[in-house]
């Protein structure tokens, strides 16, 4: 499969109206070609209509140098969720650290609710068994918006997490 692409330069400037259907999504964005690179400025502005003229990319003259030769090529870098996150000891600590967060936050719910169910009527004031009833409260969506974290987070979903 061929995945080159190239810039059609024999296109008219100032082709056909881009924007005369409603639904249409596309800007047009200044670009330049120098030194074998598209250089382009992502803002369809009016003020930067004419930013070429103002503002020139970096330029290399070596480049332009029709007896210089060089080469581009491209590596692919292995950079994603089984490369990092699973292999990252950081990301690892900081995902078994979580939970058991999770895990402490539930045990501290449930206990705070038992301790409220153990004692009798008259030993606790009502503000204080208020107080444990928002607490286990809190930390039981506590441990569910942590769940929620942890699997949005560290769990392979299928797709490039740059892209977002």
């Amino acid at each position: 499969m061929n995945r080159q692409w190239a810039m059609e330069t024999e296109a008219p400037r100032d082709g056909p109206p881009v924007h005369t259907l409603n639904k249409a999504c596309v800007a047009v964005y200044p670009s330049i070609v120098q030194n074998g690179i598209l250089w382009f400025w992502p803002n369809s502005d009016d003020e930067y209509k004419d930013i070429v003229t103002k503002k020139k990319p970096p330029c290399i003259p070596e480049l332009d140098d029709p007896s210089f030769t060089y080469q581009m090529f491209c590596r692919d870098i292995p950079y994603g969720y089984w490369s990092h996150v699973v292999n990252c000891s950081s990301c690892n600590g900081a995902y078994k650290g979580l939970k058991v967060l999770k895990v402490c936050l539930q045990v501290a719910s449930v206990a705070s609710v038992a301790m409220l169910v153990a004692t009798k009527q008259g030993m606790i004031s009502v503000a204080a068994s208020n107080t444990f009833a928002v607490a286990a409260v809190l930390w039981f969506v506590g441990s569910k918006w942590l769940s929620y974290f942890v699997y949005k987070n560290f769990h392979y979903h299928g797709y490039d997490h740059a892209f977002k």
